[in-house]
């Protein structure tokens, strides 16, 4: 049996090599993540206090400093960065420049640092993120063949999601996303083969997917819970049920391990000890609790269809999954994956509604919801049984059509309009309407589509090969030599 056939190259090759073309580096967020690596190669340990004052995104326990994002994309970047580090020298010679005092925290960051370091940034992407989300589209193919026998409408969902959903945006730089959503859909399609050919192994990779998942990305446990329920019910067998837990725990003894290694308890997380030099004005209560609070019904607002973040106006498309999930639970076959999509759902816009940075700060649209992505677009394609109507063939097309355009709109320089750069907190003038059901700035059209209507859609990799520049930068922040960014402009990077 191939490994992949012909079709699935092809939908992996296409997205790779689009994706490939718009990557870049956002800034802290994915320098936490590349640190955590440099450690590990570099240093051999994981601590990063070599390169913590290259980021916010910091954990600080004990006297160490730890990158504050679950570890897993840390770990499957290695081989990206070593293969760097073999076919390149080492020239990281340059000047650091200061990018963010708020008088007890200074970060910086490197001027010009160089061919190996601009080059392994790229590897680095590739190596992760838009890897991981290209191997995504054929897992996600796979599984829709357990619901659709129409090849053509397999397709078209598979492109939805790659091409017109979340997915799209967050190929493009380090996030621990991709990587999470990829181990949470080879983990369903594992449950689904075991379920067709009653093969109990299978339950094995099932669990071990899930669990790597949860090593990825921690907010994966709100999902593995529903997950646990749909297994236990769908073959209502303790010996089958056993084994999955088994070895889903199994693939956790890692990440608790390292959990208890570097904080002495292993169901203790690096979030917990954000460095509270970089945020002075966050009470320790907010961290102890990891960043929730309460569900609130007007963040749920902002989520869902808010025009600052909210996921059903930056893609469309995903309302007429709610039609799909309509058809879905009149089939009583699927009255199970019926449920676990629309509790998978409701249970993240909920989980969500409780975070305190429910807004994901420096990014692309409504992050936090993106796992709830692959379960709305399989629903999706059980609206296609209204194509019989030209009015739904009507408000499909325009709603794909807005949704991939939202992705067009992605490629610039992504937004932080309502944080205030000096406390990375939110702005005065914002404080009393995040949370409610006020108007926030309209991301999509007040920001991304000036700048593309005046750049078109931009590619860092084009334009600096196109400007001579073999040293390919692909940064958005701190600022590259082809990026201005209109909301940090206070930082003079000259």
């Amino acid at each position: 049996m191939k490994l992949v056939n012909k079709k699935e190259l092809k939908i992996f090759i296409t997205f790779f090599l689009i994706s490939a073309l718009f990557i870049h580096w956002g800034g802290w967020y994915e320098n936490s993540i590349f640190a955590l690596t440099r450690a590990i190669v570099d240093e051999h340990r994981f601590e990063i206090d070599s390169f913590a004052n290259q980021t916010s995104d910091r954990a600080y326990f004990n006297g160490k400093y730890y990158s504050d994002k679950a570890p897993l994309t840390s770990i499957v970047g290695v081989p990206s960065y070593v293969f760097a580090k073999t076919i390149m020298k080492n020239d990281i010679n340059a000047t650091v420049i200061e990018v963010f005092d708020n008088g007890k925290a200074v970060l910086y960051a490197y001027e010009n640092p160089g061919m190996f370091f601009f080059t392994t940034m790229i590897i680095y992407t590739l190596g992760t993120s838009v890897l991981f989300s290209s191997l995504s589209l054929i897992v996600f193919y796979r599984i829709l063949l357990y619901f659709f026998e129409n090849e053509k409408h397999r397709i078209i969902l598979t492109m939805i999601f790659g091409f017109a959903t979340l997915t799209f945006p967050y190929a493009l730089n380090v996030n621990v996303q991709p990587i999470a959503v990829f181990f949470l859909l080879l983990s369903f399609y594992f449950l689904l083969k075991q379920q067709k050919n009653q093969k109990l192994m299978a339950l094995i990779p099932a669990g071990i997917s899930l669990g790597l998942s949860v090593t990825a990305d921690y907010s994966i446990g709100v999902a593995s819970f529903l997950i646990f329920m749909y297994v236990f019910t769908k073959n209502k067998n303790l010996i089958k049920f056993s084994i999955f837990m088994l070895s889903f725990f199994l693939s956790l003894l890692p990440l608790l391990s390292y959990n208890y290694l570097l904080l002495g308890n292993p169901f203790t997380f690096m979030q917990k000890y954000e460095d509270p030099n970089v945020y002075p004005a966050v009470p320790q209560e907010v961290f102890n609790t990891y960043g929730f609070l309460i569900p609130n019904a007007g963040v749920i607002y902002q989520i869902l269809i808010g025009v600052y973040r909210g996921l059903f106006f930056y893609y469309p498309v995903l309302i007429l999954s709610l039609v799909g999930v309509f058809y879905m639970s009149r089939e009583k076959a699927l009255r199970k994956e019926f449920l676990l999509f629309l509790f998978i759902f409701i249970s993240y816009v909920i989980f969500n509604s409780a975070r305190t940075t429910w807004h994901g700060g420096y990014a692309f649209g409504p992050k936090y919801l993106y796992y709830t992505v692959p379960f709305l677009t399989i629903a999706l394609g059980f609206a296609f049984k209204d194509f019989k109507y030209t009015s739904f063939k009507l408000v499909f097309a325009i709603f794909l059509c807005l949704s991939l355009f939202s992705n067009i709109l992605s490629l610039q320089l992504m937004e932080d309009q309502i944080i205030d750069f000096n406390t990375l907190l939110i702005q005065d003038k914002y404080q009393k309407i995040t949370n409610s059901f006020g108007v926030l700035p309209n991301a999509l059209y007040g920001h991304y589509l000036p700048l593309f209507l005046n750049y078109g859609p931009r590619s860092m990799i084009i334009e600096n090969l196109a400007e001579g520049h073999w040293d390919v930068d692909i940064r958005d922040i701190p600022f590259s030599r082809n990026w201005i960014n209109p909301y940090h402009s206070n930082v003079n990077l000259k």
